[in-house]
């Protein structure tokens, strides 16, 4: 059995549907596991996921105002919002919908009614691959900074090396001068 995370770890997830019967089915299955916050409108979710920067989206598509589609495009706009996984919430069942919803930048699509476990299901699996991606960045920036740091060694460490004397600098040893043959000499005597 899974541990139920504290307030703290709690994922944030951004629930956006203008049905109050919807709400309240979606906050029912997904309470307790994570932090939700809740608009009734496309506009009211925007302005919420600047507000809290979710860890997740579900998004109705049909509501009065701004559908989802059109706060989907916007909400992927923002730099800060763009790879927060937005998934599509509808009763909008068909094919093209569904097409349509990924290509505006949705994650996923889930149809109505929903049957619980597949929302959790669907809902994990992306908090889970957002958390990856997360720690796929921050490995990757730590690397970058390794690159950077060793660029700068080497730049040093040739700047070091193209500083010794050349060739030019170094002393003529195939000139002898009068001591170097009388060393020769004795070392020739002593062998």
């Amino acid at each position: 059995m899974k541990a139920t995370p504290t307030a703290t770890e709690r994922e944030t997830i951004l629930i956006v549907d203008d049905t109050p019967a919807n709400l309240d089915i979606l906050v029912g299955m997904l309470r307790g596991a994570y932090r939700l916050r809740v608009a009734t409108d496309g506009q009211g979710a925007l302005e919420l996921a600047a507000a809290v920067s979710p860890d997740l989206i579900l998004l109705d598509i049909m509501m009065p105002g701004l559908d989802g589609f059109a706060a989907c495009r916007r909400l992927k706009a923002e730099q800060d919002l763009r790879d927060v996984p937005a998934i599509f919430v509808s009763a909008l069942a068909e094919t093209r919908q569904k097409v349509r919803a990924l290509a505006e930048g949705g994650a996923d699509y889930v149809t109505k009614p929903f049957q619980p476990e597949e929302v959790e299901a669907r809902v994990a699996t992306h908090l889970r691959l957002r958390r990856l991606q997360r720690e796929l960045e921050e490995h990757n920036a730590h690397l970058e900074g390794l690159v950077r740091e060793r660029t700068r060694d080497l730049l040093k460490a040739n700047e070091e090396v193209t500083c010794w004397p050349g060739p030019d600098d170094l002393p003529d040893f195939t000139t002898r001068s009068a001591g170097d043959t009388e060393a020769s000499v004795v070392a020739q005597e002593l062998y």
